[in-house]
């Protein structure tokens, strides 16, 4: 699925900028026919899936029936002096099924903690998804606000971890 068609399914779930808002930018990794490159380079800072992995929970952290908690270790490093949010609630995931899953908490190991590291300071943890089980094939999205520049949506292709 190309990163023109999940902006616009994105938008077709209600998904809207505010208005005068600064103009998107997209950077993408990975493809159908491309090896797992899991990092993308933007203008203002790059992002890596360390590790995708299904997590243990139980109990009152457990996903609902029928769906299953995917972690996902992300390295967020800002390379210019745009200050660059890592937090958790800016990613997203897209299956194969066109669907949007956003992010939730625990269950993986230590959490991508809002911060605002400085250029070449990396942010390191990891963001949880509630997915269901028959899902297979995802998208990582990653669209932090920044201030003084535009919105810049990164796309890495997972395929099927």
């Amino acid at each position: 699925m190309s990163l023109a068609a999940a902006l616009g399914l994105a938008a077709a779930c209600g998904r809207t900028e505010p208005a005068g808002s600064a103009p998107t930018r997209s950077a993408s990794a990975g493809g159908s026919n491309a090896p797992a490159e899991r990092a993308v380079h933007t203008p203002h800072y790059s992002l890596e899936v360390l590790s995708v992995e299904d997590c243990r929970t139980g109990g009152v952290d457990a996903p609902a029936d029928g769906s299953r908690r995917l972690g996902l270790e992300l390295v967020l490093t800002p390379t210019s002096d745009v200050q660059v949010p890592a937090n958790p609630y800016y990613a997203r995931l897209l299956d194969e099924h066109q669907q949007i899953h956003e992010a939730t908490l625990g269950g993986c190991g230590a959490p991508l903690t809002p911060a605002l590291p400085r250029r070449g300071q990396a942010a390191r943890g990891f963001v949880v998804f509630d997915v269901p089980r028959g899902s297979r094939s995802f998208t990582l999205l990653y669209m932090p606000e920044m201030v003084g520049a535009p919105k810049e949506e990164a796309s890495i292709a997972l395929g099927q971890p």
